[in-house]
């Protein structure tokens, strides 16, 4: 399927890496509030005459937010992948991204496929996500090894090389694994490309050399595009969309990744039910065809498994044909673990993405608030992105907006002895890109009113997601 670029967030470049030790600060930063912020995202496109046409497929950039002492800090930096040094060094665009075309022959392609340890299939460019795991931290694409850096500098270390037999290319992952903080472990799965494609679960302990286990996997005849799965006490819960990849074709045709899947409607959407403990499946349920890019949270209630996700008709967003207003649905699945019964209603039509929750402590368990973003394409420079709070219980949405104001995805951070759900800060980056400016914004997360902000720093791309260290 082509993709169409006039309806996404504009490729904005940073070239700069920079380092500012204080920023300025308006109000008061609660003193209870230390660690470092770190986000992720794509953060130039444009080399010379030539551009990166995706979003997703921009250089990544960290950058770092650290408080202490009432005051933060700030750099950014890229990081160093293959990637960085073909594009910058060489002026090289053609490599295998989200929907970068890497111009191969098909002996070439073949030959990557056969020898992936000499031209390795997917490039480790990971503008998604930050994390860490077994002991690491880490940046996420949708590539099966993930990137190691230094949460002080930022500096690139390298490459996460799991010692395990398990595939390390030819193969996509999500870039949104579930950490369990009481069995000390993380959970993701990866989709091996072949004549038989397949799934595989896997966890990877939080002590000892990262070592991915798998506990089941399943084979099927296309590979859907999943960008993440939920995860319960007892159960991990994988929505399969129609939105389906033939693996030869990323062989013999042309193009980049995402290009080669297709919407296949007649498939319906399925949701399969996978016991964590004995490694089974225990059953499925098919849906009517929709497509989502991020879950929400998902938990046990009795003989139910309540599943909340951002709900889209279709998969034209992956693709850029529609503007960033394409109606989606906060919605609220409940699957019957006995029997092959599911049910789903509307939680909220607000126009919701880039959803956050209270996730140390909430994640897998009954929930009342999502954090997000009002996610639609600015038409002008007083349009803005609004950060939202959601009520999954009542359905009422709070709302912080500032004219020509693009707030990032919203990261929550409880306080000390919190006893209330929203009982913290939301922390955001908010792009003015009618200014050519950024700033760094705090909001009390009970009633989203602005508790500071730092003045204003030079633009910073509109990014994908973050995580709070306490390092």
């Amino acid at each position: 399927m082509p993709l169409s670029h006039s309806t996404q967030l504009p490729l904005q470049d940073l070239d700069d890496e920079i380092v500012i030790d204080s920023l300025p600060m308006k109000g008061q930063l609660p003193p209870w509030l230390e660690g470092t912020l770190v986000r992720n995202g794509p953060a130039k496109f444009h080399f010379g005459n030539q551009t990166i046409s995706h979003w997703f497929d921009g250089l990544a950039m960290l950058h770092a937010f650290t408080f202490g002492q009432g005051q933060v800090s700030y750099r950014n930096k890229f990081l160093r992948s293959e990637v960085y040094f073909q594009t910058t060094q060489k002026g090289d665009l053609k490599f295998m991204g989200f929907a970068q075309d890497p111009c191969k022959s098909i002996f070439q392609r073949l030959f990557a496929h056969f020898f992936p340890s000499l031209t390795p299939h997917f490039i480790q460019n990971a503008n998604v996500n930050v994390m860490k795991i077994a002991e690491k931290y880490v940046a996420l694409t949708e590539t099966p090894l993930p990137v190691c850096f230094d949460p002080h500098t930022l500096e690139t270390l390298g490459v996460l090389n799991f010692q395990d037999p398990l595939c390390k290319s030819d193969c996509f992952e999500s870039a949104h694994p579930h950490h369990d903080r009481l069995r000390g472990e993380t959970i993701n799965y990866q989709t091996d490309l072949g004549l038989k494609c397949r799934y595989s679960f896997y966890t990877v302990s939080d002590q000892g050399p990262a070592k991915r286990k798998p506990f089941f996997e399943m084979k099927v005849d296309k590979a859907s595009y999943m960008h993440t799965f939920a995860l319960t006490e007892n159960y991990v819960v994988m929505v399969e969309y129609p939105l389906v990849l033939n693996p030869l074709d990323l062989l013999m045709k042309g193009g980049g990744f995402i290009t080669q899947f297709k919407w296949e409607p007649e498939r319906n959407t399925r949701f399969h039910l996978i016991d964590r403990v004995k490694g089974l499946k225990i059953r499925s349920y098919d849906t009517d065809a929709f497509f989502s890019f991020h879950h929400v949270n998902a938990y046990e209630e009795k003989e139910t498994i309540v599943l909340d996700l951002i709900k889209y008709p279709d998969a034209q967003i992956v693709f850029g044909y529609p503007p960033l207003e394409q109606i989606r649905t906060l919605e609220r699945f409940r699957l019957d673990i006995k029997r092959p019964a599911i049910s789903q209603k509307t939680i909220s039509k607000t126009l919701l993405e880039l959803p956050r929750i209270y996730y140390q402590k909430y994640n897998a368990s009954a929930y009342q608030y999502v954090y997000g973003v009002g996610f639609k394409y600015p038409e002008s420079a007083h349009d803005s992105i609004p950060i939202l709070k959601i009520n999954v219980s009542t359905g009422n949405v709070q709302e912080w907006k500032e004219p020509g104001g693009l707030a990032g995805e919203p990261i929550f951070i409880p306080r000390p002895e919190a006893r209330e759900e929203d009982d913290g800060v939301i922390l955001t980056v908010v792009t003015q890109e009618c200014k050519n400016d950024s700033y760094l914004l705090v909001l009390d997360a009970r009633d989203l009113k602005e508790i500071a902000r730092s003045e204003a720093i030079h633009l910073i791309p509109y990014g994908l997601h973050g995580m709070f260290f306490h390092l």
